[in-house]
């Protein structure tokens, strides 16, 4: 006995309790079916094989299994048994499910469902109109949450979600096995608690608890407001991603990378020279660790901010800004020193470049020390021009307080170690100061020699002090040129003084950022050129022969 291949409207098809149809076959024609604008009434079992185009009512009391061609509703499904999807079902009107439905293949809605039982299986529903899961009902089916549609969870879900429009979760929202990808708008009213991967691009409104827990990843830019944004045990990689309420961290990781890739796509997390991460509440990193990719050693130099906080309180265990102290001073290299800096609020990522207290700039009015210089006095460049002073900034440095002392501590150039007498006096930079030597700018690291040219062990406190210009330019410092500061990004909260800068231009030095200096730059030993390295060494050990036919 096969369904009515047009059930007329006002009439009723029922398929009694105990009795059991095949409607079509897997062998039908492919154009076989059925067209209902009455009711089909199913108390027993229906196993599906043809079209169905319902226009009337379906109510299922029994068993429906739907294995080939479409079902498509424009009129009114109830299910009161068990439905099993395993073919593409089409709902454009209302679906209302009171006991279980099995979903193996699409199930596409752009009309009203009502959940009161059970979703369930490895299937997709596509929800391009609305969704509702009840109290006491459950979907653990897979979800693709399109743009302005809505899905409302008042009962449990555990699913993996894309949204792209509005979700929101009144009651409990697990991800035990699943992922979650956020591109629009996520409310939390309830409890959200994720053991798997959180994706978010979007919004999140939490009034809730919402933790993070164990094995969890979560990927996030976009916002988050409300109740506070626990990480238990999980793992948080962000890039400009607001927490407008209070972070707390008693486990997991606060990971810090260059970038993250989500489903092939890779987003950076440096984009635009924003913060990681921005916290309007408290931030408390209680346990846990702060993780580095090693991606973090192709930055520029400069300030990056990891944690901005605009207002409440920063804090972090000892042993956790101890371990990541430990962690980050593993990427030191031989150009670049990488240091953690918790300033007031804000929590940093400084690589530096600096000239050292006392020495010499070259001004209009002759050489004075870099300390001494004020905002607005003219300074000579290498190429013959006069420059304004735009700002002065310095950081004090206590040597036991820095974790690599080599990456840390200055540079000397002695004097005449460049060659043609320069520089005038020993000059001592960061080690990421670059000089121009032979037309290239070179990192004062990559150029030690460990005879002219040599890493200091200073045993008492120093300061660095960066000369910034309107842009970026060659200064004379010791007879020799060397660059001023160019940051990576507006603020420069890693200075003692950085404030100061903030509140002198608030609309920052947008111009020095776009043009650095049209110079080669090697930041690597092992990339400068063999002939820089041989004239510096034997530019060394000439002067030693000096020195010691004078002392003969």
């Amino acid at each position: 006995m096969n369904l009515p291949a047009n059930n007329p409207l006002g009439n009723t098809f029922t398929v009694n309790e105990g009795e059991s149809i095949e409607n079509g076959s897997r062998f039908s024609d492919a154009n076989d079916k059925n067209i209902n604008n009455g009711t089909i009434l199913n108390n027993g079992q229906i196993f599906n094989f043809n079209f169905i185009d319902n226009f009337g009512n379906i109510d299922n009391n029994g068993t429906l299994t739907h294995r080939d061609d479409e079902i498509n509703n424009f009129g009114n499904v109830t299910n009161n048994g068990t439905l099993t999807n395993s073919a593409r079902f089409n709902n454009s009107s209302s679906f209302i499910n009171n006991s279980l439905v099995r979903v193996f293949s699409p199930f596409n809605n752009t009309g009203t469902v009502q959940n009161f039982g059970n979703f369930s299986d490895s299937g997709t529903l596509t929800n391009g109109g609305t969704f509702e899961n009840e109290s006491g009902a459950s979907f653990t089916s897979n979800l693709i949450n399109e743009n302005e549609a809505s899905f409302t969870n008042n009962g449990f879900t555990d699913a993996s979600i894309v949204n792209n429009g509005i979700l929101t979760n009144n009651n409990t929202f697990s991800l035990a096995r699943n992922s979650f990808r956020n591109n629009n708008t996520f409310v939390n009213n309830g409890t959200f608690n994720s053991d798997r991967g959180i994706i978010n691009f979007g919004s999140i409104e939490n009034s809730g608890t919402f933790i993070i827990d164990t094995r969890s990843s979560i990927f996030a830019t976009g916002s988050f407001t409300g109740n506070p944004l626990i990480i238990e045990e999980g793992r948080l990689n962000s890039q400009d991603f607001l927490v407008d309420t209070d972070f707390t961290q008693n486990s997991g990781l606060f990971f810090v990378a260059t970038f993250f890739g989500v489903n092939n796509e890779s987003v950076s997390a440096f984009e635009n020279d924003r913060p990681l991460l921005t916290v309007t509440g408290n931030f408390n990193l209680n346990g846990g660790d702060i993780g580095f990719s090693g991606g973090i050693r192709d930055l520029d130099l400069g300030t990056y901010t990891l944690v901005d906080l605009t207002d409440g309180t920063l804090t972090i265990d000892a042993t956790v800004l101890a371990n990541a102290d430990d962690s980050i001073d593993r990427l030191d290299t031989e150009e670049k020193d990488f240091e953690l800096v918790q300033q007031g609020n804000d929590l940093l990522l400084t690589i530096e470049e600096c000239f050292l207290t006392g020495t010499r700039i070259l001004s209009e009015t002759g050489y004075r020390k870099v300390e001494d210089l004020a905002i607005g006095d003219l300074v000579q460049t290498a190429d013959g021009e006069l420059e304004p002073v735009k700002w002065i900034g310095y950081q004090s440095r206590q040597p036991n307080q820095i974790k690599n002392p080599l990456r840390g501590y200055p540079i000397l150039f002695k004097a005449g170690s460049l060659g043609h007498n320069l520089p005038l006096r020993d000059l001592y930079t960061s080690p990421d100061h670059a000089l121009l030597v032979d037309g290239l700018l070179i990192n004062a690291g990559a150029l030690v020699n460990d005879i002219s040219i040599i890493k200091t062990e200073p045993t008492e406190p120093f300061c660095y002090w960066h000369v910034e210009l309107e842009h970026h330019a060659l200064l004379i410092a010791e007879g020799t040129a060397a660059e001023s500061f160019y940051p990576n990004r507006e603020d420069r909260l890693a200075y003692d003084n950085g404030l100061e800068y903030d509140e002198l231009y608030p609309f920052g030095n947008s111009q020095l950022m776009l043009y650095p200096l049209d110079y080669p730059r090697i930041s690597s030993k092992n990339k400068v050129p063999r002939y820089i390295c041989q004239k510096l060494q034997q530019i060394a050990q000439k002067r030693n022969r000096i020195k010691d036919l004078a002392t003969a």
